[in-house]
């Protein structure tokens, strides 16, 4: 209760400290972000844990699972999208950067590799040969 006390006294204090460790946290607080998403979208499976996350993320070598890129900030990627049926598990989670994610949308996994296949020139073969590998 004395806390509380404290917290409510002093809110400036306690959105510096909440921005600091959502900074050095950042992938706990991005995970946790996605969970409370799915539960709201209604995944009936929602057991993907902050490890689970980070060993993914290694396996992949934090780089995009469909262009290869090594971006700053990896999105978690449903492969199944949670609007058509999919969960929110490490089976179906791989690492997006941002720009494929957004592009993905509510395609399935197979649906996007084959439209990156059949798309225009502009698109680099570099990144069709890395997601067909």
């Amino acid at each position: 209760e004395a806390s509380r006390l404290w917290n409510r006294a002093h809110p400036e204090r306690m959105a510096t400290n909440r921005k600091r460790w959502r900074a050095e946290n950042l992938n706990k607080w991005q995970a946790y972000g996605h969970l409370r998403r799915a539960r709201i979208r209604g995944a009936s499976i929602c057991d993907l844990t902050n490890a689970q996350w980070e060993q993914i993320l290694i396996e992949h070598s934090h780089r995009c699972s469909y262009c290869g890129d090594k971006p700053h900030k990896l999105e978690q990627d449903h492969c199944l999208p949670i609007s058509r049926g999919g969960n929110h598990t490490a089976s179906n989670v791989v690492p997006a950067c941002v720009l494929c994610n957004r592009k993905k949308s509510t395609k399935t996994q197979a649906e996007y590799l084959a439209s990156l296949a059949t798309a225009p020139v502009g698109l680099s073969s570099q990144r069709l040969t890395r997601e067909v590998a």
